[in-house]
């Protein structure tokens, strides 16, 4: 996108948040483009709101910020809705302290998705995908936006699992399976004991009828959980629904 149609469109959400943000909590809102911060994908943009900064060390900014969120929570919500509107290029906003926050968690920071790509609801929705959260380095991050600027893929998220089919074709991953199939698991036995422990302790913690029962889930009972980890669930009498969560 042209930087002078950037910069207008700058200008016009710098009012905007202004507008929505009276006083000097906010300094100023700036538009992001990819190469601007790493999160940003090809083809993405995304829009920084600067705060002022609040008194005392670098170390009591958190609090300030998560005040300034609760005194302002209709306003920012309003605001993502705006910008979504506004252009559906923008992905997300965030809000800082300093326009030097680096994406690797230097300075407080906080924000909200403005758009979400329909696909991935999708998918999500038809249960066909499965939310996995991955740091890249560098290069992984190179590997993955060369993708997309070569019309392979739309997004990231999409890049990655190119990637993954492209490995998964290969002679030695089906090697890997059947080498796999033969590891070492945890035993059943152990996993029963250690499942009672849980169950009492559910038990003790919340008593009456709100939970029903504490199960133990390993790879392969639910998507989310990873080879080698274990996670818990838990029946509630009233819904009859099993939540759970898994652990790294």
């Amino acid at each position: 996108m042209d930087r002078d149609v950037l910069d207008v469109i700058e200008r016009e959400i710098d009012q905007a948040v202004r507008a929505r943000f009276p006083g000097t909590a906010v300094r100023q809102a700036v538009l992001l483009q990819y190469g601007d911060d790493p999160g940003i994908e090809p083809g993405d943009l995304g829009v920084r709101v600067l705060l002022d900064e609040p008194d005392g060390p670098d170390d009591d900014w958190e609090p300030a910020l998560t005040a300034f969120e609760q005194a302002n929570q209709t306003a920012i919500e309003q605001f993502a809705g705006y910008l979504a509107v506004k252009l559906r290029e923008i992905m997300a906003v965030e809000y800082v302290f300093s326009n030097t926050v680096t994406w690797d968690g230097e300075g407080p920071r906080g924000g909200m998705p403005v758009a979400q790509r329909l696909s991935d609801i999708s998918e999500w929705e038809h249960g066909e995908a499965t939310f996995v959260l991955v740091a890249l380095g560098p290069a992984g991050l190179e590997t993955v936006d060369t993708l997309i600027m070569a019309g392979i893929a739309a997004t990231r998220a999409q890049a990655i699992r190119w990637a993954v089919d492209r490995v998964r074709e290969q002679p030695a991953y089906r090697r890997l399976r059947e080498l796999r199939g033969g590891a070492e698991v945890m035993d059943r036995d152990v996993l029963d004991a250690i499942e009672r422990d849980i169950n009492e302790e559910v038990r003790a913690r919340f008593p009456g009828t709100a939970a029903r029962q504490a199960v133990l889930l390993q790879y392969g009972d639910d998507p989310e959980i990873g080879p080698g980890t274990c996670g818990s669930g838990c029946c509630s009498t009233r819904t009859g629904r099993r939540t759970t969560g898994s652990r790294p």
